[in-house]
């Protein structure tokens, strides 16, 4: 085809194109083609001759008006024949396709391991709070247990106190019976007694009268006695 009958054809497609879409507007607009400016006296009725008997029938074989509808629907036909090329062809639709489809099944896969990371950290933190109440009911454990040990080993000192208190009044009436009398003689009553016992009845005698005592033992017993003493004698 040359290039002059091919502007010719693109000229009567683009006509038939521009004629249609004005038809049609026109049409959808409700107002009747013969009152449309321009194309309008193209669809005016044409007169009619009056019957010159009457009671003859008059009829104009031929002549009748197509309707709006059947105008438009020709003009269609018309554009019909001036085929548009597709924006794509057949294997870049197919390329698009396959995008798409590649593109829902990433999607896909994507919505499903959000919803198991979802699903796993729901687990995770059931797991989590019920091993918080589990430390919780512990810790209130270990705090009544050390509550009770408090309370035991309070118990346990004022037995302790009570039992050394008891202890102390008991050596002290001890003591008594090394408060007077010759040094020789008792310290062969004190020898009777191992150090750390011999020690508690000095601690409750006067300084003076216990290193009498002490000063009276012999020789390889001495500083036995001694060192006991002193010990109880710093705490």
């Amino acid at each position: 085809m040359s290039r002059g009958i091919e502007l010719i054809v693109m000229g009567l497609g683009g006509l038939s194109l521009f004629l249609v879409a004005f038809l049609g507007f026109a049409a959808m607009s409700g107002t009747p083609l013969s009152e449309v400016a321009v194309i309008g006296p193209m669809f005016a009725p044409e007169e009619q001759e009056p019957p010159e008997e009457p009671g003859k029938e008059f009829a104009t074989p031929g002549t009748a008006l197509a309707t709006e509808k059947q105008i438009v629907e020709a003009n269609m036909g018309i554009l019909g024949a001036f085929p548009l090329e597709s924006p794509f062809t057949a294997a870049e639709l197919q390329s698009l396709a396959l995008e798409l489809k590649s593109a829902k099944v990433a999607y896909d896969e994507r919505k499903w391991k959000l919803d198991e990371r979802e699903k796993s950290i729901s687990e995770r933190e059931e797991v989590l709070a019920h091993q918080f109440e589990t430390l919780e009911e512990l810790r209130e454990k270990l705090e009544r247990y050390e509550a009770e040990l408090n309370l035991r080993s309070a118990e346990v000192n004022a037995d302790e106190k009570a039992t050394d208190a008891q202890a102390e009044a008991q050596w002290s009436e001890v003591a008594k019976l090394f408060a007077a009398g010759d040094p020789d003689e008792l310290t062969t009553r004190l020898l009777q007694y191992d150090e750390e016992e011999a020690a508690k009845v000095l601690v409750n005698l006067s300084d003076e009268r216990a290193a009498l005592l002490l000063n009276a033992l012999p020789a390889d017993k001495w500083k036995a006695y001694v060192d006991a003493y002193s010990a109880i004698g710093e705490e």
